[in-house]
């Protein structure tokens, strides 16, 4: 019995042995005295890229056509005119510069233009600007006609941006041209034009290429351009027969040098045989 009493108190002190928690053991971090702090990085949206300015068009000359109808009222046309036209200034002054003047499609026929038997005046609206002009005049003495005179009224350049000048062509332009024909220069010429009332060196010069005159028509000529006289300049210049003449000349300078001193030695000769 008491063996039974003793190994009941053995059992319940094992038990509670086995059932006692060992305090745990617990570790406190001291908060750091030095605080840290971390700032965001500061980030800055690029400004976009300006938009470009759009590149105006290239300022340049149209190719025109124009047709002046008779006076009597039956529908022919009496001329016919086509070209590529600009006016530029000429300065004195290397400071000075004026922009060229081109003429473009809306370059329209002035209600001033008329052809008659003797003398035939195209009168242009400058860009369709009423105020600034350009004028041929042609004249007609059987059998040829000619472009005798050339006026503008354009705005002035610098340095007088505020007015207009007024230029005017010196002497006949383009002589003898057959008055059966039209007349044709694909080249570029340039004719020179003087300012009028104005005392200053500035002058201009209105450059015109494809350049188709047809004029004091007859009434059954039709719209379309007669048959056409081409002008000197759309020739190249031929250089061949300068060339050949020079050389025949210098050959000709070497023969008669040759039989001279060919002669002169037989001359010598001739004499030393006699002596």
């Amino acid at each position: 019995m008491k063996c039974l009493i003793l190994l009941a108190l053995v059992g319940l002190s094992l038990c509670a042995e086995s059932t006692t928690v060992a305090p745990s053991s617990t570790t406190s971090t001291e908060p750091s005295s030095t605080s840290s702090t971390t700032e965001n990085p500061t980030t800055s949206t690029p400004a976009p890229d300006p938009t470009p300015a759009p590149i105006p068009p290239e300022a340049k000359s149209d190719s025109l056509h124009f047709e002046i109808n008779s006076a009597d009222g039956n529908g022919s046309v009496c001329a016919l005119f086509e070209f590529v036209a600009k006016i530029e200034f000429r300065y004195p002054n290397a400071t000075l510069h004026g922009d060229p003047i081109y003429l473009n499609n809306n370059t329209s026929l002035n209600s001033l233009s008329s052809c008659n038997v003797n003398t035939t005046n195209l009168v242009l609206n400058i860009n369709n600007n009423t105020e600034s002009r350009l004028s041929l005049q042609l004249n007609h003495t059987v059998p040829i006609y000619t472009l005798d005179r050339i006026e503008a009224t354009i705005p002035a350049g610098p340095p007088h941006k505020e007015s207009f000048y007024k230029l005017i062509s010196n002497g006949t332009l383009i002589s003898k041209i057959d008055d059966t024909k039209s007349y044709t220069c694909d080249s570029q010429t340039q004719y020179d034009l003087s300012i009028v009332d104005q005392k200053t060196n500035i002058t201009a010069v209105l450059i015109l290429s494809g350049l188709k005159i047809d004029a004091f028509r007859s009434k059954d000529a039709g719209k379309n351009f007669r048959t056409t006289e081409q002008c000197e300049a759309d020739f190249p210049s031929n250089d061949f027969v300068p060339l050949a003449v020079g050389c025949a000349l210098i050959a000709l300078v070497l023969i008669v040098l040759i039989a001279y001193i060919v002669g002169r030695k037989r001359s010598h000769r001739l004499t030393y045989q006699s002596v």
